[in-house]
């Protein structure tokens, strides 16, 4: 099957769409996702942005596709024909026919992004004035019509849509500047007819005013230009162009030149002279007595300079144009006060084009000129004012910079706030932060009434209440957590509540909201009671009911229009009649407006709206009570808080918030129907039936004067059920209510509020309730069933399980920050053990075997520094013993205790700086490195302790001894290390990290230290302190000593004398091999 297929997503390339392969503007085939070969038609070059009609390609293509709509209004040969043209780079006024019949005549059914393309490359030209965009319906014939008509018309600024008459006229201003703005633009700008700013000021207007009267009549840029022209030009042709200041900077005065003197002198309260006088004095007096003015360009323009409204972009537009303009003309720039100030702000700037090296920033330069001349004095009185105050906004009143303004917390608050008005180096700005800690939130008071406890609630909250059966029970004995019998005898007296065999429970709401006609006061509403369904069941379904949103709405109404009569009679009654509100509607959905925006055109059952309804409720919005369906018009409306109206009391009943009003009981409200006609009263307002439909006259046009007496007639509404986090405490509540009745103990009551604490921790009856709850949420425990097991699986999944899950053991998992040394991780350890044992083995029932990286890493360092400490005071017990048994001397045993203690010292603080932990391998290594130490310092101690000294030598005894030592010593011990030492190189070379820490460099460094001890520093420290020797020299060994020194001595005399006698050799010989027999004797 070939499917066509329209795609709007940025181009790689021409050849190479988005890697598919698929060239643009052409039809393709092409396999792509499937097997399937589907063509696909391809538009690559669309706009990405929401101001180019380009973007509305795919609303197009979809228009054209729709069989409901004429193909004279969308078809392919205008899209065709526009692509020609934009591509050609026309621009909107070309492009704009083209198509606007489609886009204009559809509008509803069009993207956003395309509306608001519509809006700016359509709308905006002036050629669509009002009544051309009128002119593209003809709602008369066809009705459907209305509501994109109405669209068109009020996204076109300035254009309003009449609905009994269908038709979209331009809003006028009263304003010529305003109403004939395109015009003006076009052909009567100040610039080409030579008209400066002090003609202007003057009323030297004549020019302008003969362009616009002759060019009106056939400009077709404002419907209301002509009229509004014609009304403005007897009274305002002197200065139908607007002045931005009529400061004059030469004179450094207010130049009202344009006040003739017959309009001076027709002041007489207060005269102000005869003739215009252009002075000071004057000037104040025409300000005080503006009013005495007649209505012209002399009172407008006194008007003006009385006025001030503290704004930087509109208070010093002349500034700006007589101090920046000189300063920034030679890059051609015609700044504006608005313009420059956000420049500055934003520090925008270009690149000079006489230096492109150079960065102009046109803001700043402007705003150095402005604070310049406000140091110099000669900026205009209005502009000073507003460099140094901040202007008024929203609530916040004109401050002055540097100062803290404080206004009243709004609405449902008590107290002050305040917000600080920045003054800096440039003008005064207001601070983006408010400061609300002073507002105090307005409180319901705690109350009891209806026998029911009602808690301290904020303003604009709804406190719900539910339960009861216990009550019945237990004499009200929980009216604090439970509904009360009074409660539900006064509201729902007509209710049968039954959450076993009806599936539902008494519910209570009650808002708390402000007092209409003292919104510092917070009043409680009346209760509303209902038997709201359980879990997944919405079978409480009232017919011909609505949720009370009408009430609001009609007292809004009414009191508009009493405020309006009242201006004009009586000002000081302004107010006494104010909305009230019922329900709070928090959304609707008009289902034909769904089918055609997000359903693909697809029309939606009755049916489906309501299921639909309900998952929105239940799934979407928070809070959802209610909802309210129009069975006439398919359109759903949802709600927090959902005071019923009946239809019972719409067509036979008043409003009483009306008929109880003061405007009612005091007789204004009769005043205002005798406006209406002089034989009506104030009770034509009480009944529904006097106030029009509004959505039934917008939605069915053709039927005259449908009333609101019939509104709840079509709707049904649908109380929604409890939500799976409400239904879980209430099942368990529910259930405590059986073991109550069972037991007759009604402390084993447990209301739905205590079904867990504040922390979350679940009541033991609830336990099982809540597992269900974590388990079955899709965000929460559906992510860890995995590292459960359970009593019963397929319970887990049960939409009904409530009391069926049950654990046999779980697996869970911390997070732990902060790890980052053993310390840490060693204290943490121990910490969690504590933990498991004392606290939650014992007081919680809960046992826990740990696990995890942490646990089995560091582990190993829990006691580590005891155990190296044990092994090596074993070990230095055993060096002890056995160098007594092996070296025969106590200081040589010591020092080589010494040397060994050294050795261990320097192992740990080198693995330390070379990154090893002290962990169990470590402390092994250690201990070992003793036993290579002891290869060390053993042989070398007993050599020393086996030497003795020649008492005749210069040299000391110890440092002979000690040369001895190392003469016997030094190369087999050094040649050991070196062994050792290539014994463990090929570790070096091992793949594992570890091995080549713990092993190949630690043995190193044992085998480096440990030679050093040994051989070096042990026979530095023996020589010094001298062990007795083993076998010192005495008597006749000694006496061949000292001999075998003298022979040896004169043999070696013999050996370099010349002469020598052969009987003395001889004879020296001979005593040489009997001395050396004696010595060998001796070493042995």
């Amino acid at each position: 099957t070939s499917l066509s297929y329209n795609f709007f997503k940025p181009c790689g390339d021409d050849s190479n769409f988005g890697g598919f392969g698929i060239s643009k503007d052409n039809a393709s085939t092409h396999n792509f996702c499937n097997t399937q070969s589907q063509q696909i038609r391809l538009r690559c070059d669309a706009a990405s942005d929401c101001t180019d009609l380009k973007v509305c390609y795919n609303d197009y293509e979809r228009l054209i596709q729709n069989v409901s709509i004429a193909a004279q209004d969308c078809n392919t040969q205008n899209l065709t024909y526009f692509d020609t043209q934009y591509n050609a780079g026309a621009n909107a006024s070309v492009l704009a026919p083209i198509v606007d019949q489609c886009y204009l005549r559809h509008f509803n059914k069009l993207s956003a992004c395309c509306q608001t393309a519509v809006q700016s490359s359509i709308l905006s030209l002036s050629e669509y004035t009002c009544a051309t965009i009128e002119s593209f319906f003809n709602v008369t014939a066809d009705s459907s019509q209305s509501d994109d008509v109405k669209s068109v018309c009020e996204s076109k600024p300035r254009c309003a849509f009449d609905n009994s008459a269908f038709t979209c006229t331009q809003v006028a201003t009263g304003s010529t500047f305003d109403d004939c703005a395109a015009l003006i633009a076009e052909q009567c700008t100040p610039s080409s007819l030579s008209l400066t700013t002090v003609m202007l000021r003057r009323g030297a207007q004549s020019s302008f005013v003969n362009c616009i009267n002759t060019s009106v009549a056939t400009h077709d840029g404002s419907d209301a230009c002509q009229s509004t022209f014609n009304t403005e030009v007897a009274t305002y042709g002197a200065c139908l162009y607007p002045v931005s200041s009529y400061w004059n900077f030469t004179t450094t005065a207010y130049d009202y030149a344009i006040c003739s003197d017959a309009e001076i002198a027709a002041i007489t309260s207060q005269p102000c002279g005869s003739t215009n006088s252009a002075n000071d004095s004057q000037l104040t007096c025409l300000l005080t007595n503006v009013d005495g003015l007649p209505d012209g360009c002399c009172k407008r323009a006194v008007q003006q300079i009385a006025s001030n409204t503290y704004a930087y972009s509109r208070e010093c537009e002349a500034d700006v144009d007589a101090y920046c303009a000189p300063s920034l003309s030679a890059f051609l720039i015609d700044p504006s006060a608005g313009s420059m100030l956000i420049a500055a702000l934003t520090e925008f700037y270009f690149l000079n084009p006489f230096n492109t090296s150079q960065k102009i920033y046109p803001g700043t330069i402007c705003m150095t000129q402005m604070l310049t001349a406000l140091q110099l004095g000669t900026l205009s009185p209005k502009c000073t004012l507003a460099i140094t105050h901040c202007e008024a906004i929203d609530v916040w009143p004109v401050t002055t910079g540097g100062s803290l303004a404080s206004v009243a917390c709004g609405q449902g608050n008590v107290g002050n706030q305040t917000r600080e008005c920045w003054s800096n180096s440039s003008i005064a700005m207001w601070s983006p932060t408010i400061d609300v800690s002073q507002c105090v939130p307005l409180t319901c008071a705690a109350v009891t009434e209806y026998d029911q406890s009602w808690p301290e609630t904020a303003v604009d909250t709804v406190r719900t209440i539910q339960g009861g059966l216990i009550n019945n029970l237990t004499n009200n004995a929980h009216i604090a957590t439970q509904i009360s019998t009074a409660l539900i005898a006064q509201f729902g007296a007509n209710l049968t509540c039954d959450p076993l065999q009806s599936h539902n429970i008494y519910y209570a709401r009650r808002q708390c909201t402000l007092n209409p006609y003292n919104t510092s006061q917070a009043i409680w509403s009346d209760p509303v009671l209902e038997c709201r369904p359980l879990i997944y069941a919405w079978n409480n379904v009232q017919n011909e009911t609505v949720c009370d949103f009408l009430t609001e709405e009609v007292t809004a109404g009414l009191a508009a229009q009493l405020d309006a009569a009242l201006a004009f009679v009586n000002p000081a009654l302004i107010g006494i009649l104010q909305s009230t509100k019922k329900a709070n509607l928090i959304d609707a959905i008009v289902w034909s407006i769904y089918d055609e925006s997000f359903n693909d055109g697809v029309t939606t059952t009755p049916a489906q709206h309501i299921a639909l309804s309900q998952s929105y409720c239940e799934q979407a919005l928070t809070k959802c009570a209610a909802f309210s369906y129009d069975d006439t018009f398919g359109i759903s409306y949802f709600f927090d808080y959902c005071p019923l109206l009946t239809q019972a009391e719409m067509s036979a009943g008043n409003l009483p918030e009306i008929e109880n009003s003061v405007a009612a009981v005091s007789g204004v409200l009769t005043s205002l129907a005798q406006g209406i006609h002089p034989s009506l009263d104030g009770t034509i307002f009480y009944p529904w039936s006097f106030y029009d439909d509004p959505i039934y006259a917008a939605l069915a046009p053709l039927v005259s004067n449908p009333k609101l007496s019939s509104f709840a007639a079509r709707h049904t509404t649908y109380i929604a059920p409890l939500s799976m986090v409400e239904y879980v405490p209430t099942h368990c509540s529910i259930r405590s209510i059986q073991s109550v009745v069972a037991s007759g103990d009604a402390t084993q009551f447990i209301a739905p509020q205590h079904a867990w604490n504040a922390d979350g921790i679940p009541h033991a009856q609830c336990f099982n309730n809540t597992l269900w709850l974590y388990f079955i949420d899709p965000a929460g425990g559906v992510l860890n069933r995995d590292k459960v097991i359970f009593t019963d699986e397929s319970k887990v999944s049960d939409l009904l399980g409530f009391d069926g899950v049950q654990i046999k053991s779980s697996t869970n998992t911390i997070m732990v920050r902060g790890v980052n040394n053993d310390v840490v991780a060693v204290e943490f350890i121990l910490d969690l053990r504590k933990r498991i044992d004392e606290q939650w083995a014992q007081q919680d029932e809960l046992y826990v075997v740990p696990g995890g990286l942490i646990i089995n890493l560091f582990s190993q360092y829990i006691g580590v520094s005891s155990y190296l400490i044990t092994n090596l005071l074993l070990v230095s017990i055993a060096i002890v013993l056995c160098g007594l048994m092996f070296l025969l001397n106590p200081i040589a045993v010591l020092v080589c205790l010494v040397c060994n203690s050294a050795m261990i010292v320097e192992v740990y603080g080198f693995a330390h700086w070379i990154g090893l932990r002290l962990n169990g391998v470590l402390v092994l290594n250690i201990v070992i490195a003793v036993a290579f130490t002891m290869e060390f310092t053993a042989h070398v101690g007993r050599a020393f302790v086996l030497s003795d000294a020649d008492k005749e030598s210069t040299l000391d005894a110890g440092q002979q001894r000690m040369i001895r030592t190392l003469r016997e010593m030094f190369t087999p011990v050094s040649l050991g290390a070196v062994t050792t030492f290539l014994g463990v190189v090929p570790i070096a070379f091992a793949q594992f990290p570890y091995f080549r820490q713990y092993y190949f460099s630690l043995y190193v460094i044992i085998v480096v230290f440990g030679w050093l001890n040994g051989v070096l520093f042990q026979t530095a420290i023996l020589s010094f302190l001298q062990p007795k020797p083993l076998h010192p020299q005495t008597g006749e060994e000694s006496t061949l000593v000292k001999v075998n020194s003298k022979s040896q001595l004169d043999s070696e005399k013999a050996q370099l004398a010349p002469t020598a006698n052969v009987d003395a050799d001889v004879e020296m010989e001979q005593q040489s091999a009997k001395f050396k027999s004696i010595g060998l004797k001796q070493n042995a």
